[in-house]
Order: structure tokens, then C-alpha cells, then sequence
């Protein structure tokens, strides 16, 4: 993201989904909320 290490211990929520064949992750999409995750990182 471009944002340098803070070693600040934040709280956010997100979604990842994966599909699956024969037992192993193939693909996944979701959803991270980059600009709440940047804001409390700059807080």
C-alpha cells in the first residue's frame, strides 16, 4: 500500500473469498478497506 511499517496493532474488518477444487485454494477476491486501514495506520 505504500504506507512505511508503523508497528501500530490495528482493528479493521474484511472479506476474502476463496474457491476451492480438489481440497487446494484456486482463487480468491475480496474486499480490504484500504482507506480505513491507512487512516488508523496515520493516526
Amino acid at each position: 500500500m505504500g504506507v512505511p511499517a508503523t508497528g501500530k496493532r490495528i482493528i479493521f474488518e474484511a472479506l476474502e473469498n476463496f474457491r476451492i477444487e480438489k481440497g487446494k485454494i484456486v482463487e480468491s477476491w475480496g474486499y480490504w478497506p484500504d482507506k480505513d486501514i491507512e487512516q488508523k495506520l496515520n493516526a
